[in-house]
Formats: structure tokens, sequence, C-alpha cells
């Protein structure tokens, strides 16, 4: 068979820096599959609906360009995330429909849902119902539950972030010392104590935080914090941010050490050094816990059903939490594992 072409919408970067983590991380999962199948892909990334950054709620639709209609000659699209909302229809429809018509298999991965209502779920599978996808790989059960029998091929898979170390190694920062991680892009920073706290020996409960909040009032006095200290202890603080787009300045830069940046390889890179993140972004604790590291996890959202797919990962959001790698390898593997059969199963239906 020749080269296997997939086209991969992946935008909206800026709004959300955590979403290139599991994008990328199924970049990494489909190359390697593939070539364990002994097949040659080409992976071509483009955008789609830039508007849901920007939260138009569909208002400038007629005036934006999707450039992920228009695939001629590929052989698989990819569509990846938390897709399963209730804008599914108005974001993607029109791309599944164009799929479609010209044969080309869908592949819906690392997918999950916001609310995981009734609502929710109706308006997903009515879209699924028109435009089955060849396959879908899940982040969480409940939504592989939810939408499985609606695939030629289903995996209770897990999220792409999972894989940040696979597909991207990084580089020690010895001469940074000791640091931790604080990313908070919605809630309060907390106020926190690290008594005796030392990563590699497991001593993570040895941590006080208090003044946890994601009350309205506690959001506006995020933004009058002042004096927060640059270091606690021993360990520097260092704040990254992963929402960085429609933000002024003053939003972006009022903490002391803040990480801004509009590509993920650095804040990849201080999650795999760090000694513990303590964040209120989902795929900042994600990435932390994939390098093998602690994170405490402070939200309210049903998309940390992710968490519950791995054994031990839904610990963050009460305690400081680090993995065991084998265990974490293991799944990783069994997805790898599984894109191989995908692989070798296009190729004899193509016979």
């Amino acid at each position: 068979m020749k080269k296997m072409k997939i086209v991969y919408p992946s935008s909206d970067w800026a709004s959300n820096l955590g979403n290139p983590f599991f994008n990328l991380g199924f970049e990494y999962v489909l190359k390697e599959a593939a070539k364990l199948a002994g097949k040659e892909v080409e992976i071509l990334f483009t955008a789609s609906n830039p508007e849901k950054s920007f939260k138009t709620k569909g208002r400038f639709k007629e005036n934006t360009f999707n450039s992920a209609k228009y695939f001629s000659g590929a052989n698989i699209l990819v569509l990846a995330g938390p897709l399963f909302d209730i804008s599914f229809a108005r974001l993607f429809e029109e791309t599944l429909k164009s799929a479609k018509e010209q044969g080309i298999k869908v592949f819906i991965i690392s997918a999950g849902g916001i609310k995981y209502d009734s609502e929710e779920i109706q308006h997903c599978r009515q879209v699924l119902q028109k435009y089955p996808p060849y396959v879908l790989s899940t982040r969480d059960r409940d939504t592989y539950d939810n939408y499985h029998d609606l695939a030629e091929h289903s995996l209770d898979g897990i999220c792409g972030a999972w894989f940040a170390p696979d597909y991207y190694s990084g580089y020690d920062t010895e001469d940074l010392g000791k640091y931790v991680t604080f990313t908070f892009d919605h809630a309060r920073e907390p106020k926190v104590e690290l008594n005796g706290f030392v990563k590699n020996q497991n001593k993570l409960n040895e941590i006080e935080v208090s003044d946890l909040s994601h009350s309205k009032k506690a959001k506006v006095m995020r933004l009058l914090q002042r004096g927060l200290p640059k270091s606690i202890n021993k360990f520097t603080i260092v704040r990254p941010n992963h929402c960085v787009l429609n933000r002024p300045n003053w939003r972006l830069f009022f903490k002391p050490n803040s990480f801004i940046s509009q590509t993920p390889y650095g804040l990849l890179n201080l999650y795999r050094n760090t000694d513990l993140t303590l964040t209120d972004r989902l795929h900042a604790s994600v990435a932390t816990l994939a390098y093998g590291n602690p994170a405490f996890l402070v939200i309210k959202s049903k998309r940390i059903k992710l968490l519950d797919r791995i054994n031990g990962a839904s610990e963050v959001i009460k305690r400081p939490t680090k993995l065991d790698m084998n265990y974490l390898n293991n799944e990783k593997k069994k997805v790898v594992d599984w894109f191989v059969e995908i692989f070798n199963s296009i190729e004899q239906s193509n016979d």
C-alpha cells in the first residue's frame, strides 16, 4: 500500500496550551503504530473552527474559512480532544460530511465530553449516527460507554497527553535549581507550605494547601492578588500560563516568575523537571504525572474523568500524587498496539 496521508486539524493551541499536549501525543501514537505495522504515513496538521477559541458562539461562522473541509487525496481525517459537547454539530458536522462524501476514514481520538449530560450525549450521538467514525479512541470510560457502538472500531483508551515523554524528551535544567510549578489560570493561587517536602523520597503529603476556592469572589480576588512569593523554602516558584489568547498583558505578567509561551514545549520541559505542580489546569497535572513527577490538581470539572482511566491518577485532586510508571507505560503500549491492528485492518480493507 502506498503512503497513507493523514489530515489532522489541531487548532486552538494559544487559547489552551493543554490542547497540544494530547494533539502531539496522538501524532506520536499514529506514527509509532504505523512504523510497527510496516506502513508509511504522512501526518498533515491544519486548523479548524478558529472561532471556537474566541468564543464567538457561531456569530462569525459565515466569515470563517474552515480549511479542515478540504483534504482531497487524504486517507484519514483525525479529530482529537473533548469534542463531544453541545456544539459538536456546529463545529464538526460539515467536516464529517465532507469526509464521508470523499470516502475518507475518520479517526476520533483522545475523545471526551464536557458536561456528560443527556442533552450532550443525545446531540453527539445523532451526529455520529449520520457520520460514524472508522475509529473511536476515548480518553475516559464514560465517553467509551456513551459512543463506542457508533464506530467501526472502538477503544477504551487514554488521553494523548499521557504520551508527553514519548514525543518530547526535554532537557535538564539543573542550573535553575529546585523549583515548583504553580499553574493557575482560573482559580486564586492558594497559600502553600512545603514542610519537609522531598520529591525523590515520596514525602508528598507533607504539604499544606489552604485558601482554595473556585467562587466568583475568589476569582476576583485572584486578579487583585499582590505580594505573591518568588520561592517557598528552598524551592523557586515558576508560574506557567496555559491561556495566552485574548488576555491583556497585565493578566499574563502580574505574577512573579510568570512563564508565557505560545508553543507547548517550554511548558512541557517545566513539568518534566519540576519537583511539584500545583494547578487548576487538568493537562498541567497530566503532563507532570506523565513525566513521573508529583502533582496536585485544584479543579471542578467533569473533564477530570480522564484521570479515572489511569489507576491512581484521580488521587491528584485530593493530595500531591505520583503514578506507577510501569503501569502507565503498559497502558500506553496497549494503545499503540491497538492502532497497529487498525493500520493493518485498513490495508486489508483496501485489498
